[in-house]
């Protein structure tokens, strides 16, 4: 790319497919998120079920509820979009499209992929910062997002 000055620079970046996120929510007010191992890190990460935009027809929401129901066995009620965010945008090129899903059920086991080693995590919503001030002490990480598509969900009178 060329700079301020018109000078000629290199950036590297990764080139990956949008994803889509849900903060999902029982009907007794408990939250489900899952400890996935991350390659990247080697070691485990407490996020949102989340997934790649991977099949050509299939819209936001319907690859939103299909994530959901693969990593954590957990069918959404009323699946609410929030607007898309960047990433990482400092070297990523692609969207997370965020839901709230809201009245959850579980109907089935993790359906997860060879790739993924996931395990579903459900505590009271209330517990949630206690979860993450936690995190440095369990060694385990935790994706701040989870965080702020919570605080967007109380804000929107969603929890």
């Amino acid at each position: 790319f060329l700079d301020k000055s018109g000078k000629e620079q290199l950036w590297e970046w990764i080139s990956k497919k949008d994803v889509v996120a849900i903060l999902p929510f029982t009907k007794e007010g408990e939250l489900i998120l899952i400890k996935s191992f991350r390659v990247p890190i080697e070691g485990y990460c407490i996020e949102t079920p989340a997934g790649l935009l991977d099949k050509p027809d299939e819209n936001k929401e319907d690859a939103a509820r299909r994530e959901l129901l693969e990593e954590t066995g957990y069918k959404a009620g009323e699946i609410v979009a929030f607007p898309p965010f960047w990433n990482t945008p400092g070297n990523m090129n692609n969207q997370v499209y965020p839901f709230v899903a809201l009245n959850v059920e579980k109907i089935s086991d993790i359906h997860g992929d060879d790739t993924e080693d996931i395990e579903v995590i459900k505590i009271p919503h209330t517990e949630l910062f206690d979860l993450y001030e936690k995190s440095e002490e369990t060694g385990i990480n935790f994706n701040i997002r989870i965080l702020a598509l919570y605080e967007i969900a109380k804000r929107k009178g969603l929890i």
